[in-house]
């Protein structure tokens, strides 16, 4: 079986229409106090899978990331952040099942044949977390699924699609922020 690559795994996270996201976050946290941020000083553990470990890859969502940061008014810090921020990527095997019913009439009588196709496909998926500095909890993720495409697109849509992903994921980012 072809495996798709993590570079058209962002890719079909903004093809398929939207992004799925959710959210969850810590409701007793005041995300008003948060003005700075730093990456968490570790690199994504290794998934197996060709692009989501590719460093083009992490380097392109990572550049999203602080550019959807940046347009929300957070700026990046060397020391002494508000809040550290992370990211994780995975892809996962999923199918697609759907059953269509064509008539089919003999006799006088009309019946239903089922039909059923299963499609294999896989799902990228892309999570932000945000993690306070003082309190060292994380206090905020957000998931963006997307099924995957079967072609990597050109290196600079690619960046394009990491900016879109990332402004996703973070547009509920602080929450009550009109994204």
């Amino acid at each position: 079986m072809r495996l798709i690559t993590w570079a058209i795994a962002l890719a079909l996270l903004t093809a398929c229409s939207t992004v799925r996201v959710s959210v969850d976050y810590d409701p007793e946290e005041d995300f008003t106090t948060y003005s700075s941020y730093a990456w968490l000083p570790q690199t994504p553990e290794a998934t197996g899978h060709p692009r989501a470990d590719s460093p083009m890859v992490q380097r392109r969502l990572r550049s999203g990331v602080d550019r959807a940061l940046a347009n929300k008014g957070f700026r990046e810090v060397s020391s002494d952040p508000d809040f550290w921020v992370t990211f994780h990527m995975s892809v996962a095997q999923k199918l697609d099942v759907s059953t269509s019913y064509t008539p089919y009439r003999r006799y006088g009588y009309t019946m239903s044949i089922p039909e059923t196709e299963v499609r294999e496909y896989e799902e990228g998926t892309v999570i932000i977390d945000i993690v306070d500095a003082r309190e060292r909890e994380l206090v905020w993720r957000g998931i963006g699924r997307g099924r995957l495409r079967r072609a990597a697109p050109e290196p600079e849509k690619q960046e394009e699609i990491a900016n879109e992903v990332a402004a996703e994921i973070l547009s509920a980012f602080p929450p009550g922020s009109a994204g």
